[in-house]
């Protein structure tokens, strides 16, 4: 535990001296409060905590087994008829608990806490946002003509679609004077087309006017793509009831959101590393990771498989986001091939 709790703060102490030199300047520059610079980094740190856990677990287990054996504390252990997989269970207990500890926090404190951060990182660049959101995570956004207010389930970038767009138009009194609804609004030639919906334009004297959108429809919208194109609450930013709703509104609207798909289930699959990492760390610190390699070539080769392990997440979450796997896949196989091998090197042990 000692050395888990030195390399997780150290690290987090690094993260907030590196944001801090970042940032220092827009501090300084827009006269930030010293209140808000604390708050900033306070609700930063969760999200930090929740990255480098699993790596701290592995490197402080790896430094545990590795004093065990310098001390010759292992061959007495043996000597004493104590299996090595009876050493293993205390550790394992650690890493489970550190596995659900992970959950927890990624799922009550870092949403919040990093939708804070995001408000008060805004607040320290002095960037003045027209972005709100209600609890069903549908974006609002106040056009720069001061006329619309636009209303739309989510942004895709890759293809420059807006899901389930709503216009709304008023007038110098604030009066409604059109309602624009469409399932799907691309940009196209530079400007914003309409493919279905239906629109409502209303007059000055009282009546209106409906018609359905049945052909392509150019729409007055003076921003570009640049200006819909920042996702406001990101996965990280929701909880898995939130995310998994989000998720089924999208799909109701026959959009089928691939990314999102892998970030909840990676919201499972993440806290699990924290035991997976130890599990690849166990059969090369308890035998040097081989009976031809040292001790510390046994540490050498367990980073690197937490690294690879990682490469891995990120490789097979893209695969998933791209659909080139099933999201599914993308999210789980990373962490049931390390399981798979680790539980491999553990048969392997001399105990």
């Amino acid at each position: 535990l000692p050395p888990l709790l030195l390399v997780v703060f150290s690290t987090a102490l690094l993260y907030v001296v590196a944001d801090l030199s970042a940032n220092v300047e827009d501090m300084a520059r827009n006269n930030v409060p010293a209140g808000v610079i604390l708050a900033y980094y306070a609700n930063l740190v969760p999200q930090v905590f929740l990255d480098v856990t699993p790596f701290a677990l592995m490197i402080s287990v790896l430094i545990l087994l590795t004093l065990l054996e310098r001390q010759q504390e292992m061959t007495a252990l043996k000597a004493a008829g104590i299996s090595l997989f009876r050493l293993t269970i205390p550790v394992l207990l650690v890493a489970a608990v550190s596995a659900a500890s992970l959950w927890v926090l990624g799922e009550v404190v870092v949403p919040n806490a990093n939708r804070e951060a995001q408000r008060l990182l805004d607040r320290i660049k002095g960037r003045e946002t027209t972005r709100t959101y209600r609890a069903s995570d549908r974006q609002w956004l106040l056009s720069r003509d001061s006329e619309s207010i636009y209303n739309f389930l989510r942004y895709d970038d890759p293809s420059n679609t807006l899901i389930r767009f709503t216009m709304f138009r008023v007038d110098e009194n604030m009066e409604l004077k059109f309602y624009l609804f469409s399932r799907r609004v691309r940009f196209y030639d530079g400007v914003w087309v309409a493919d279905s919906g239906w629109f409502r334009q209303i007059f000055p004297d009282g009546t209106d006017e409906f018609r359905p959108i049945t052909s392509p429809m150019k729409l007055e919208i003076p921003e570009g793509p640049e200006y819909f194109g920042q996702e406001y609450r990101r996965p990280s930013e929701m909880s898995v009831r939130e995310l998994a709703s989000y998720i089924r509104e999208l799909v109701e609207s026959g959009y089928r959101p691939n990314k999102l798909i892998v970030r909840w289930h990676q919201k499972f699959a993440y806290p699990l590393s924290a035991f997976v990492m130890v599990l690849l760390a166990l059969p090369f610190g308890l035998t040097r990771g081989g009976r031809r390699v040292t001790t510390m070539q046994g540490v050498a080769v367990a980073l690197t498989l937490g690294i690879a392990y990682f490469m891995s997440t990120a490789l097979f979450g893209r695969l998933g986001e791209v659909d080139v796997l099933p999201p599914i896949i993308g999210a789980w196989a990373p962490v049931i091939l390390a399981v798979l091998f680790a539980i491999n090197r553990m048969t392997t042990l001399r105990t």
